[in-house]
This record gives C-alpha cells, sequence and structure tokens, in this order.
C-alpha cells in the first residue's frame, strides 16, 4: 500500500518548513522545537479532572480522571520524544483521548531526559512511578491490580523495560502494557530502517541521534534492558502494540510481538498501513488517530471487569 493522502500532505507540510535534523540543533532547541509542534498535536477533549502532582524524587505526574468514583484502573504513560524531548505538555491532548478511550485514570509521567540523565535513570523513574502508584494506589483512588503502563516510541521502550524489570523485581503487578510504534532495539539495518531511512518523518538519522543521547553502550546490562528483542519476554503482561508502514521503526516492533507471542504472551499487534511514525499524537494531521485511541481503549476496558 502506497502512503495514504494524509501521511502523504503531512510530509510535504514538513518538507515545507524544512526543518533541521534533530542533532544538528543540539537538545535545548530540539525541545524547544517539539513543544511548538502544538497545533499538529490537536486539542484534547475535556476530561472529569486533572491534577498535577509531584511525587518522590522531585518526579512530576499529571493525573487526568475520567471521574470520581473509586478504584479506578490507572494507565501509567511514559511520553515519546527520543528520551531527549516531550513533557507533560507535548503529551497533554493524547492523555486526554486515552483518558476517555479506556475510561482509566491516566497518568503521565515527566521523566528525566537525556543527554543530561543518560540511562537508565529514565527508565528507573518510570518505575518509581509505578511503584509510588501501586504503594500508594487507594490514597488516589486507583485500583493497585489494574495498573497499566504504555507509551509511544521512545516511551513504549521504557514502557516494556519498566514491565520486564517489575516482573524480575516481583512487583510491581502490570495488568497489561500499550506499546505505541515502540522503540525496540538499536539496530539501524533492519529493512524498514533501510526503506524509511530519509523523508517520511522520523529518519535513520533521528534515531541514532537519540540513541546516543540516551546510552553509553549498547548492551544490556544485568539490570535494565536496551535491545529488548535481547530480553526474556516470558511472563511478560498482556501486550497491545501498534506499528505504522512507513516508520523506521516498523520492523522491530513487529519482531517484538512475535517474540511476546512466541512466548505464549497474549499480544495484539495492530498493523497501520499507508501511515507514518507519530500518526497518533500528530492527531490533528491524522484521521486514523481516532482508531488507535479507541482500540487502546478497548485493549484496557476488556481487562478491567
Amino acid at each position: 500500500m502506497t502512503l495514504d493522502p494524509q501521511a502523504e500532505a503531512f510530509i510535504a507540510s514538513m518538507s515545507a518548513v524544512e526543518r533541521p535534523a534533530w542533532q544538528d540543533v543540539g537538545p535545548e532547541a530540539a525541545r524547544e522545537a517539539f513543544a511548538g509542534m502544538g497545533q499538529i498535536f490537536g486539542i484534547g477533549p475535556p476530561v472529569h479532572r486533572v491534577e498535577n502532582l509531584v511525587i518522590p524524587d522531585n518526579l512530576r505526574v499529571r493525573l487526568y480522571r475520567p471521574s470520581d468514583q473509586p478504584d479506578l484502573p490507572a494507565l501509567l504513560w511514559f511520553h515519546g520524544g527520543g528520551w531527549v524531548m516531550g513533557d507533560l505538555e507535548t503529551h497533554d491532548a493524547m492523555c486526554r483521548r486515552l483518558t476517555v478511550a479506556a475510561d482509566a485514570v491516566v497518568i503521565s509521567v515527566d521523566y528525566p531526559l537525556a543527554p543530561e540523565h543518560r540511562f537508565p535513570s529514565a527508565a528507573e523513574s518510570c518505575f518509581d512511578a509505578l511503584r509510588y502508584f501501586s504503594d500508594h494506589a487507594s490514597d488516589h483512588g486507583l485500583d493497585v491490580t489494574r495498573l497499566f503502563v504504555g507509551g509511544d516510541s521512545a516511551g513504549g521502550h521504557l514502557a516494556a523495560s519498566v514491565s520486564a524489570v517489575a516482573r524480575r523485581r516481583g512487583g510491581p503487578l502490570v495488568c497489561g502494557q500499550v506499546l505505541v510504534y515502540p522503540v525496540v532495539s538499536p539496530n539501524f539495518d533492519t529493512k524498514s530502517y533501510l526503506r524509511c531511512a530519509e523523508g517520511y518523518g522520523l529518519t535513520r538519522t533521528d534515531m541514532r541521534w537519540f540513541w546516543d543521547c540516551y546510552v553509553d553502550a549498547i548492551q544490556n546490562d544485568d539490570t535494565w534492558p536496551i535491545d529488548l528483542l535481547q530480553m526474556d519476554v516470558a511472563g511478560m503482561p498482556p501486550t497491545f502494540l501498534i506499528t505504522a508502514q512507513y516508520d523506521v521503526l516498523c520492523d522491530e516492533g513487529t519482531n517484538l510481538a512475535a517474540a511476546i507471542e512466541s512466548a505464549d504472551v497474549d499480544v495484539t499487534h495492530s498493523h497501520f498501513m499507508g501511515t507514518l511514525h507519530g500518526f497518533v499524537h500528530f492527531a490533528a494531521c491524522f484521521d486514523n488517530h481516532q482508531q488507535a485511541i479507541d482500540e487502546i481503549g478497548e485493549f484496557v476496558r476488556q481487562r478491567c471487569p
């Protein structure tokens, strides 16, 4: 399938702006530019209540509540941006959509960014957020047996890493994980990396720079996975994973879904044809973002009797 018309229009609009490569401007300017893309993120729907909190270790989080009912399920969301960019504001609209679709409390985590905070700082902070809301679930009106983790792009890598380490450490319990076009492996020679290296939004060069900012050495350590295809996926929680056809990360996401399935873990792989990395986040430009959000919501609701 060729690019769908909205993907073609998005590429044309990005080309007209002539955005310099992220690595050419550096982390601070990249963050400012990413934050300035708010018009393509769209406006999220109203939710019952939004709460800004600071939990231990000065970690900022934002809770989106669908209602004041007690014992609600929760989805901890780790934003994308190559571990270098993004914050609570860049993913506000996306988290609002997830809250409405899943009828769950969405908890957006403002983890520390690379390269100032290198691996595994972001992953440890995300795990700390999971542990905090597991330990204090009742204080925040959450059901400790229905805690999900999820993320888009680099946030998907963080979510899968947190699930794996929670299993290794004997908790907290993760009810399910949502991985939206996740970063999986520092292998830049997959077919999708070569096919979509340039001209489709996220580039091969971008991803090399993000990895360089995040990690010192491309190898798994004894605690935190780096290459998710090299970790033991047995015992992972039920997984919902999205890939996009014209995305450098398409093949690695597909390979992770296959690995999880081969380990007899419940996995749903939703592949979106004709579209690009970021389509769920860039809601103002892609109508198919709503289908993805609805599928995520259904995944969460089906596991919340």
